[in-house]
C-alpha cells in the first residue's frame, strides 16, 4: 500500500479521535475523502442536512500504524482513469448497520432487518462480506434472550 499523504493521515486521526468514528468532511477535503474511500480506509456516513460525514475502517486504523509518517502530495497531479466515488455512495445501509453492530448490545438480526429494508440473507450476506472482508471488522454472533445478537469487536482502539 502506498503510503498518506499529510492530509490523508489528518483525516484518519480526526476520525481515530471522534468518539464515535463519524467526522465531518470539510469542501476541501473531498479529493483527499475520496480518496481514502477508493483505498478502503473510511466509509460514507448518512448525510445530516447537507454535511459529509465519514467513518473510519479498520484498514484505515491500520494504515495510520504507530505513529505514520506523512509524504508530500505530489506538486504534479496524476492523470485519473476513473472518476472519484461518488460521497453519498449507496453505503449509507452499511454505515448505518456498522453503527447498529458498534452499539454495547450489539443488534439482533430483525433489527438489522428492520433498519436497512433487507431480508435476512441479504443482512447476512452484507455481514459477511461487505462488513466482515470488505471493511475487515470483526463482527462476532451470540445466542441471547432475545434471539440471535450480532455486534462488532473493536480490538483496534
Amino acid at each position: 500500500m502506498s503510503k498518506l499523504t499529510q492530509p490523508q493521515c489528518a483525516l484518519l486521526k480526526k476520525a481515530v479521535a471522534a468518539e464515535s468514528g463519524l467526522v465531518e468532511a470539510a469542501p476541501d477535503d473531498e479529493r483527499h475523502l475520496a480518496t481514502l474511500l477508493r483505498r478502503g480506509l473510511v466509509i460514507v456516513a448518512p448525510a445530516e442536512a447537507g454535511a459529509r460525514r465519514f467513518m473510519i475502517t479498520s484498514p484505515g486504523r491500520s494504515a495510520l500504524g504507530p505513529e505514520p509518517a506523512p509524504v508530500e502530495a505530489p506538486t504534479t497531479p496524476t492523470p485519473r482513469t476513473t472518476p472519484p466515488p461518488a460521497i453519498d455512495a449507496p453505503l449509507s445501509k452499511i454505515t448505518r448497520v456498522v453503527a447498529l453492530l458498534r452499539r454495547p448490545g450489539g443488534a439482533t438480526l430483525s433489527e438489522l432487518m428492520a433498519e436497512t429494508g433487507w431480508q435476512a440473507h441479504s443482512v447476512r450476506g452484507a455481514l459477511s462480506g461487505a462488513i466482515r472482508k470488505k471493511l475487515g471488522l470483526e463482527v462476532v454472533s451470540e445466542k441471547s434472550g432475545v434471539g440471535r445478537v450480532y455486534r462488532i469487536l473493536d480490538v483496534a482502539q
